[in-house]
């Protein structure tokens, strides 16, 4: 998400209201053809494994790697088929997406559940010292209050 942030700010990839609606949680059109893409994440991955590797080991850059691949998958279950196989769609690879977005607050309640999840997997970590489980709290409660506020939008 962070990679359709940057790619949105210079015009490669948008995002719309669907008709009809007021474009708030659950009812955006996504063009997503290069963040999103199944392939383009494999090479996001091995751009994370590199260089998260350089910095915190061979065993965080793997760790750091699985984070962005889950979220495909998960950006999979939500998303409309709007997510590509290949980088810019192409040859015009089918799309994919189970659409859940079609279910707003079953979605909603998904993603708290995974929020408040993590916070509580980060913080019950053995290595996480104070710091760590500070942040961890302050991530999950800023977590569900911008899910919570994207949901009222």
């Amino acid at each position: 998400d962070i990679v359709f942030a940057v790619l949105w700010l210079f015009g490669k990839e948008s995002i719309s209201s669907l008709p009809d609606t007021d474009g708030g949680y659950a009812n955006m059109a996504l063009e997503v053809d290069w963040s999103h893409s199944f392939f383009g994440t494999l090479f996001l991955c091995l751009i994370v494994l590199i260089f998260a590797g350089r910095k915190w080991g061979a065993r965080g850059g793997f760790v750091l790697s699985c984070v962005v691949f889950s979220h495909w998958f998960l950006d999979m279950m939500v998303h409309r088929m709007d997510m590509p196989i290949m980088p810019g769609n192409v040859g015009t690879t089918p799309r994919i997406g189970l659409g859940m977005w079609d279910f707003p607050v079953a979605t909603m309640i998904f993603e708290l559940i995974l929020v408040a999840a993590g916070a509580f997997i980060w913080y019950s970590s053995p290595d996480a010292g104070t710091k760590a489980r500070r942040a961890a709290i302050v991530t999950g409660i800023v977590g569900v209050i911008v899910l919570a506020a994207d949901f009222t939008l």
